[in-house]
């Protein structure tokens, strides 16, 4: 009898790091579990002190089943890529041929199947290489820098379920006053928005995750945009845990929220957790940013 009580037991745990459950009755699926999502800008930089190390030993540790990068410039991809074998990326770099800083989603090939993905422009011209810019009173004023979005439809293997995830990085304040680059992020998550809109009028109203370093704190219009657009903010709307400062710019006393997860209105009840990442590891700073999560069951 004890034999078979310890069967039915060990049936009911993890039996891999896949995701994949065996429960009591001896089906096997992931279909009520929740899945776990990071937002991680990992400082284009040259590295130091073993940098890359840290930020691969904290997507393992957190082992999200999507994260999306920002500032990843090919070296970083390469880095992420062969670091970690179990994903597969989406994207690519917002300068000429693919090269520069990606926004990439990354995803777990044992547990999803892309159905349809692309980059795109946060600019008039969202198809091609292209700087945001807006003129008032006759005088045009330009993002610092061309700003993308990378969106993936995934499938869950286990059961079908199709979502959409985008990750993005809207401009910095750069040269521009804080009004006028206020305007140009504005001006971005509106295309981001029509883009993302664009999808689901192909596929459906799929639930939607955004991620990404909106370089926005929570007063500022990045934020209110998105809320007021049917998205909700999930550290605000989780069942455990609560906002905190993502920036730390590598310096003691600095901090700021400028990186976010939003969901869409279909998944306004489905944050289970929300969890800001510490800025160190061993003494040492990860990045300039701390990488977000959040674990997000799909309806």
């Amino acid at each position: 009898m004890k034999k078979v009580l310890i069967v039915l037991l060990t049936l009911t745990m993890v039996v891999c790091s896949t995701g994949f459950y065996v429960c009591a009755d001896g089906s096997g699926s992931n279909s009520n579990q929740p899945i776990t999502v990071m937002s991680f800008n990992v400082k284009v930089e040259v590295l130091k002190n073993g940098r890359d190390d840290l930020v691969i030993a904290t997507i393992q540790e957190n082992a999200p089943d999507i994260f999306g990068v920002q500032e990843a410039d090919i070296t970083w991809m390469n880095i992420l890529k062969n670091g970690l074998p179990g994903y597969a990326a989406i994207g690519t770099g917002r300068d000429w041929w693919g090269a520069g800083e990606h926004c990439a989603i990354f995803y777990r090939t044992d547990l999803f199947t892309p159905i349809a993905s692309d980059t795109r422009w946060l600019s008039a011209t969202p198809t091609s290489e292209s700087l945001y810019s807006y003129t008032e009173n006759g005088t045009t004023y330009t993002a610092n820098d061309k700003r993308i979005m990378t969106y993936a439809v995934l499938e869950r293997i286990s059961d079908g379920k199709r979502f959409l995830v985008v990750n993005t990085h809207l401009d910095n304040n750069g040269d521009n006053t804080l009004a006028v680059a206020e305007k140009i992020r504005q001006g971005q998550i509106a295309v981001m928005l029509q883009q993302i809109q664009g999808v689901l009028n192909v596929r459906g109203n799929l639930p939607t995750i955004v991620l990404g370093d909106f370089n926005a704190t929570p007063e500022k219009s990045a934020r209110a945009a998105m809320l007021s657009n049917g998205y909700f903010d999930a550290s605000a709307i989780a069942a455990q845990g609560t906002a905190a400062s993502t920036y730390n710019g590598m310096t003691e006393g600095t901090s700021a929220i400028l990186d976010y997860i939003f969901v869409s209105s279909n998944l306004a009840n489905a944050v289970e957790t929300y969890t800001v990442c510490p800025a160190k590891r061993n003494g040492e700073w990860i990045s300039d940013h701390n990488a977000i999560v959040a674990t997000i069951t799909l309806p």
